[in-house]
């Protein structure tokens, strides 16, 4: 997908990467996106969101006894 519309679906603690590069860029930062991300990148259509809750060590799924 296109950066503009990544970033738009990102939710705050997510992040969004590129897939040919695979750096996150954690939406939840004090430097805004369009002020960490380059030109270039920004030009690109390989942008995924990248969603930690969807990972299986996430908190959400660990549990104590």
């Amino acid at each position: 997908m296109k950066y503009e519309e990544a970033k738009f679906i990102c939710h705050v603690r997510s992040a969004i990467y590129r897939k040919s590069k695979g750096f996150k860029y954690f939406k939840n930062h004090p430097i805004s996106l369009d002020d960490r991300i380059s030109k270039e990148d920004k030009a690109a259509d390989d942008w995924f969101e990248y969603d930690p809750r969807e990972e299986d060590d996430c908190s959400l799924f660990m549990f104590n006894d």
